[in-house]
């Protein structure tokens, strides 16, 4: 019995990650659903946020945290504060290889 809840209490990190991913697709999906516009339309403005984000997270976790992203009908806009301007242009890059397909 206490090797069953030392092994449960070591594995609770591993899955206090996948709670927050299963939490953050589950807010996402309500999101959509109280959209008034379609689904798919909804749906596609996310798939964009999450590629962006993505984008943003690999090129610098400071940047990720500082600039704010809002996706209306395929339209993007980016608002914060950055430390580099640098950092601004590839913020707007990052957009824009979304919308030439790259």
């Amino acid at each position: 019995m206490a090797t069953r809840v030392l092994i449960l209490f070591l594995l609770c990190p591993l899955f206090a990650g996948c709670m927050t991913v299963v939490t953050t697709a589950g807010e996402q999906g309500g999101y959509i659903a109280s959209q008034e516009r379609s689904t798919g339309d909804a749906a596609s403005d996310a798939r964009i946020r999450l590629f962006i984000n993505d984008k943003l997270f690999q090129y610098s976790t400071d940047v990720f945290g500082e600039v704010n992203l809002t996706v209306v009908e395929g339209h993007v806009l980016l608002t914060g504060n950055v430390m580099h301007a640098k950092d601004r242009v590839k913020a707007v890059e990052l957009v824009w290889q979304r919308n030439s397909g790259a």
